[in-house]
């Protein structure tokens, strides 16, 4: 398996995320869903990023829900850059 490249194409959603979920393994992170942009006329998926576990920044929640006090949570969120963009090809 090599390295990703700009204009990779793949069969389907699913093998464009199995290679990426392979490839992110074999260097040591964990890979997640990111944004998703679907059809307005039949819902069908026309783009998705998969990114890195760690991408963006955790946003913070000013709202007070409850009067407890709350443990704080570990940060998890580091502004990674690392992602795989897929877009459907235009069906005519």
């Amino acid at each position: 398996m090599g390295e990703p490249y700009t204009g990779m194409e793949f069969e389907s959603e699913e093998a464009a995320m199995a290679y990426y979920d392979a490839y992110v393994k074999r260097v040591g992170f964990i890979v997640r869903i990111g944004d998703c942009h679907r059809s307005s006329q039949n819902g069908s998926v026309i783009s998705r990023r998969f990114v890195c576990n760690k991408e963006g920044f955790r946003v913070s929640n000013n709202k007070v829900k409850r009067v407890e006090v709350r443990k704080p949570r570990a940060v998890t969120r580091e502004g990674c850059p690392c992602f795989l963009g897929f877009t459907s090809p235009r069906r005519h």
